[in-house]
């Protein structure tokens, strides 16, 4: 529901507005925008409490067996803003794996982490990023084949694990890279693909539920990508291990490194190659429960270590709200006097919503827009000091009906 809207006629700037006046408060009403995951998932399961006093809670899970990275937890943080999902199991295992049944891609051993909105819906935008294939060492079937080159700028470290790769600075990696890029040996033959090389080869799976019905995001990629999008199926007991009953077997969409695709590596903070492993998620319809999971679709058998990490949610801007039936109030300013306004009631009475930190009913999202607001006292011609500031625009309200605190 929109609380205030700003018109142009005639040189007139118009603004719509109930009293008594809002945007004093406004300018201190909470608009975070950016939500680290591991701030509630770090040790597991936490809950993070907004300065309105709405609450959300997250949690990391193992499901079906699958194993995570003890160095590189699942829920933990990640360059700051960044949270992991790690998988540690044995390349002989079925364990983190995704199978393959009837032409299905099934889910039924992986990584997760739950993020749930405590009595509200939000509308997270994120990406899961590092979705790659590295190899470990070389199959028997490879050992007549040059090495592999996942780009000019990125070639194959084999001594190395990937975690601890992640974990060092950009400028030495840069470094080690160009000297082993020299010593490099040319051929004329194709570098291999996934299927010709002993190396894991990450999926990532995304969607939200609300009202007990599953909902799908965006998914989108950007140019240049080395993932394919796919449709996965991720089994009911599964879902119950994390908590979530009720929706039967749920597909949904998710992304992983295309086995068509050369042996790719996306070092963190290289804007060159970064995105090419990149999934971005964008829900456009409200959720109160987001999941997201990890697998290996192709696992290593010389490396039972494998991660990726998904950025901060970007939260649109919220407040807790009420709602008033009342006369709005019409603020003109006068052309012939910049700074000065005018007031005139509106005729009938409407609903409207404003931030309310002492509203427990609803909570609001909104975007700040220039409004014009008024500024000091109404003088004896009935004009009034005026200025166009930033204030926040409702855009649409929900009901607020958090669980009983413990």
């Amino acid at each position: 529901m929109i609380s205030t809207y700003a018109l142009g006629i005639a040189g007139f700037v118009l603004l719509l507005a109930l009293e008594p006046d809002y945007s004093a408060r406004a300018e201190t009403m909470p608009c975070e925008g950016h939500l680290p995951a591991h701030k509630m998932t770090s040790t597991g399961g936490g809950t993070h409490k907004f300065v309105d006093g709405r609450r959300m809670v997250g949690k990391a899970h193992s499901v079906g067996g699958c194993g995570t990275y003890d160095r590189f937890k699942t829920g933990g943080a990640y360059e700051g803003n960044y949270t992991f999902l790690s998988y540690h199991s044995a390349g002989s295992s079925d364990a983190c794996l995704v199978k393959q049944q009837g032409g299905r891609r099934i889910y039924d051993s992986f990584q997760g982490t739950v993020i749930e909105a405590d009595g509200y819906k939000w509308t997270p935008k994120f990406s899961v990023d590092d979705i790659d294939a590295l190899p470990t060492t070389k199959s028997a079937q490879m050992s007549e084949k040059q090495p592999v080159r996942q780009s000019e700028k990125q070639p194959v470290r084999q001594s190395e694990n990937k975690l601890e790769r992640q974990s060092e600075n950009k400028s030495g990696r840069q470094l080690e890279n160009k000297s082993e890029q020299k010593s490099s040996p040319s051929s004329s033959r194709s570098p291999p693909t996934s299927a010709e090389y002993d190396t894991w080869r990450e999926s990532a799976v995304v969607f939200g539920i609300a009202d007990g019905l599953v909902v799908y995001p965006k998914v989108s990629f950007a140019s240049g990508t080395v993932l394919a999008k796919k449709e996965y199926l991720i089994t009911a007991d599964a879902l119950a291990e994390m908590g979530i009953n009720g929706l039967g077997d749920v597909t949904a969409n998710g992304a992983e490194f295309s086995e068509n695709k050369l042996l790719y590596n996306c070092p963190f903070a290289d804007a060159s190659t970064e995105s090419r492993c990149r999934m971005s998620i964008e829900f456009t319809t409200p959720i109160s429960k987001l999941v997201i999971l990890y697998a290996a679709a192709q696992k290593a058998n010389q490396d039972p270590n494998a991660a990726i990490f998904f950025s901060e949610l970007r939260l649109p801007c919220s407040c807790m709200c009420s709602t008033t039936r009342g006369k709005g109030v019409m603020y003109t300013e006068d052309p012939l006097k910049p700074g000065s306004c005018i007031r005139t009631e509106a005729h009938t009475e409407t609903d409207r919503t404003a931030c309310d930190m002492l509203a427990s009913d609803k909570v609001c999202t909104f975007e700040y827009k220039n409004t014009m607001t008024r500024t000091g006292p109404v003088g004896p011609d009935g004009r009034f000091p005026c200025d166009m500031v930033m204030g926040p625009t409702m855009l649409d309200s929900q009901p607020y009906n958090p669980a009983p605190k413990p």
